[in-house]
């Protein structure tokens, strides 16, 4: 025990053996009184200390935050990107039936250069429009029969 390490379990144990009384059996109320008797006030270090059990649980309820966050955005985006691929589908399709020529190959065009939702949103609206002009300008059936 010369030179003990700071670290040392045994040597703080044997310390605190010498300094304090061997009585274990104290009460909560009689250790506060003991305190109190030597002039050590507790409070500072019970606010330390319920600081570091908060400051723990808040880091925990981050970590789970976080990991939440992790799996919604994985799931939205899994639904997103999934529903643009759907919309280009469903585009291209489209294209395929109603158009012939430049004017298919200038949609395909189109289509490859929506770079975004709202570039696809563009599109279909376009497309949509054209169609009903396309559709409102056809002679019936039975004009073409007459």
């Amino acid at each position: 025990m010369n030179h003990p390490r700071r670290d040392d379990d045994q040597t703080w144990d044997r310390f605190f053996d010498f300094v304090s009384d061997a009585d274990d059996q104290l009460t909560r109320d009689e250790v506060g009184s003991e305190l109190k008797k030597f002039g050590v006030d507790a409070a500072p270090a019970i606010a330390s200390v319920k600081a570091a059990l908060e400051a723990r649980r808040a880091q925990a309820r981050l970590a789970t935050a976080k990991q939440q966050r992790a799996a919604v955005t994985a799931k939205l985006f899994g639904v997103v990107s999934h529903s643009a691929e759907q919309v280009r589908t469903n585009i291209r399709s489209f294209i395929e039936e109603r158009f012939q020529g430049s004017g298919q190959a200038a949609y395909f065009r189109k289509l490859d250069e929506a770079a975004s939702d709202e570039d696809l949103q563009s599109l279909m609206d376009d497309l949509a429009r054209l169609d009903a002009l396309t559709q409102a300008n056809k002679p019936d059936d039975a004009d073409a029969t007459e």
